[in-house]
């Protein structure tokens, strides 16, 4: 007959995770009349006696012996395990010890940004639901983009911070691109070492059964309200301030490949590349959405009923087809069919004009900003001037014409 004691009698008892298992681990006392010990696992309570269901390991053992087995169950989460341990002397008598031990979650990803949509493509973030490993390779993932069958592979860095990860692609995605990102769960763990859960299921197994895989759809190189186009918008909303302040977040050059798939390669630098990237993003999406001139692609200068309705401090230059009479215009002349204005403005002045042609924006200090072209009922040519009154074109269809300025010498972009 078997007798009980409450009294603990094994040392240093410890149930601890290895791979998707629990390793069971303890020191028996310095005892000789020990016959063996028996472990018992159970998920709703504690074993009461060594005879209970399930028994997962009995054996003879020695005084101040370490002993230690793996489980044979996986672990799961929300479940507590119950391991009760029976040191059983010769006697008959027997002691029980208890451990409780809460089940460990591997890191699984709790939020992702960018979600979905059309995205850009400089930064993605993963939030996960434990602090990660700072180690790690870049075989930690793999990024490519593709459409059709053309595939582009990138490099990319990886930045760990606490239980967020950033990946930052280079170059920037490839524009109207499938962007695919692969986390690889073997090279991904957490702090304490659990790989990463990429199919959910609260177990681990590695790749490339727990490797995750995202995807993104990249917009328009240019697109930078994401509306799936580039216009007037995307160049007063932001490009042309990112110009004038050399931020590099907008770059949109020095640019390789064929309209609309292009790739930037990021150089920190706001200059011609990126000009010029961008207005051949601009050409594709005119032609592609086969988008009119309107009036209202013309911010931050608002035309309206005959009103210019400026939204800054600064200067117009106005071509219109009739004479104009402002308080503000600081300098007139007429060249052939078009009238040439150069407007002072302030805030919200209205100035009121008839039928213009074009507009192009001025900063305070006269750098040139852009042009906007109205277009005309009867879709005449219209000629262009610089400020001397030298003709600097040929006749030009209706459009939108951006000119750089502090250069040597003074090019025109033409986009139609």
């Amino acid at each position: 007959m078997l007798f009980f004691s409450l009294f603990a009698q094994l040392l240093n008892i410890s149930v601890t995770k290895y791979n998707s298992k629990n390793l069971v681990s303890f020191v028996t006392p310095d005892s000789s009349t020990i016959e063996s010990v028996i472990v018992i696992r159970r998920y709703d309570r504690f074993a009461y006696n060594p005879c209970e269901w399930t028994r997962v390991w009995r054996n003879p053992v020695d005084p101040f012996t370490p002993y230690s087995f793996v489980d044979s169950v996986n672990l799961r989460p929300g479940i507590i395990q119950k391991f009760t341990f029976f040191t059983i002397y010769n006697d008959g008598e027997y002691f029980r010890d208890t451990v409780s031990v809460p089940t460990p979650v591997p890191p699984g990803i709790v939020d992702i940004t960018p979600a979905g949509g059309l995205i850009r493509g400089e930064r993605f973030r993963f939030i996960f639901n434990s602090p990660m490993d700072t180690t790690y390779s870049e075989s930690s993932f793999i990024l490519f983009s593709f459409h059709g069958s053309d595939t582009f592979y990138y490099e990319g860095s990886m930045e760990v911070i606490s239980d967020t990860i950033y990946i930052s692609p280079y170059p920037l995605p490839r524009s109207c691109d499938t962007l695919t990102i692969i986390l690889k769960s073997s090279y991904l763990k957490d702090i304490f070492g659990n790989c990463f859960d990429g199919n959910g299921n609260y177990i681990e197994e590695g790749s490339p059964v727990d490797d995750c895989s995202v995807k993104w759809q990249i917009s328009v190189l240019g697109d930078f309200n994401l509306d799936g186009y580039v216009d007037s918008k995307d160049y007063t909303e932001y490009f042309r301030d990112a110009m004038l302040s050399n931020n590099p977040d907008y770059e949109t050059g020095p640019v390789d490949g064929t309209v609309p798939y292009l790739v930037c390669y990021r150089d920190g630098e706001m200059d011609m590349s990126d000009f010029i990237g961008f207005c051949r993003m601009w050409e594709y999406s005119i032609r592609r959405k086969g988008m009119d001139i309107k009036t209202t692609n013309g911010y931050p200068v608002l035309y309206s009923s005959g009103c210019i309705i400026p939204l800054y401090q600064g200067f117009i230059e106005l071509f219109t087809l009739t004479p104009v009479q402002s308080p503000s215009i600081v300098f007139s002349t007429e060249f052939r069919d078009t009238f040439y204005y150069f407007i002072q403005v302030n805030g919200n002045e209205q100035i009121h004009v008839a039928r213009p042609v074009g507009l192009r924006y001025m900063s305070m200090d006269g750098e040139v900003l852009g042009e906007m072209r109205f277009g005309s009922p009867n879709s005449v040519d219209i000629k262009i001037y610089d400020t001397l009154g030298r003709r600097v074109n040929a006749p030009l269809k209706n459009g939108i014409y951006f000119i750089k300025s502090g250069m040597d010498k003074k090019k025109m972009w033409v986009i139609k």
